[in-house]
């Protein structure tokens, strides 16, 4: 828990630095959201793109996006639903859903065979699914979208081919993993 959210608060930052108007030199830009004077002799550097962003003046970078992915298609079997400490857990988190939430294990089932052995390891192994902000799904998605233990839907395993978005992610047909419906309620 703490590994994520520290790595949500490092991403919170450096998106807050890269939509600031640049004065600072490139090597103060990690540094400008905390209010920490980066040490003078300070060895952070950026990607020349960035870089040179910077040195133009841009705001506004783009990160990841822009990525390609191929698709796998398959069934996303749910082999399991429950209430366990870490989803239970999220109700009490400060900017959370409010809600404690279930933690839906399924299993992907390739129609094809897949020949790039890292895809294929990804694609066997247990996976929880979440929301697209990393919440668990509470009462009434789990019921609005009847993710009942043994239920098989079709799926896509999206693979990337270019770009820096997430490497491999699941699209499950008939299920909308930005529906924050319950939050709201």
């Amino acid at each position: 828990m703490t590994r994520r959210i520290t790595l949500l608060h490092t991403l919170a930052l450096l998106l807050i630095a890269v939509a600031t108007p640049i004065k600072a030199k490139a090597v103060d830009l990690p540094f400008r959201a905390t209010g920490i004077t980066p040490p003078a002799d300070s060895a952070v550097r950026h990607p020349p793109a960035i870089e040179l962003r910077i040195a133009q003046g841009e705001t506004g970078a783009r990160i990841g996006g822009g990525c390609s992915y191929r698709d796998i298609a398959g069934t996303v079997t749910i082999v399991g639903v429950a209430k366990t400490a870490a989803s239970s857990q999220q109700a009490t988190v400060s900017g959370g859903p409010g809600y404690q939430g279930f933690e839906v294990n399924f299993r992907f089932t390739a129609s094809q065979p897949i020949a790039e052995a890292t895809v294929r390891d990804f694609a066997r192994r247990p996976h929880v699914l979440r929301l697209v902000n990393s919440w668990y799904p509470g009462p009434r998605y789990v019921e609005k979208y009847h993710l009942d233990a043994g239920r098989e839907l079709p799926a896509l395993l999206k693979v990337r081919t270019s770009g820096a978005c997430t490497p491999m992610l699941f699209s499950i047909s008939g299920v909308d993993r930005t529906d924050y419906f319950e939050r709201a309620q």
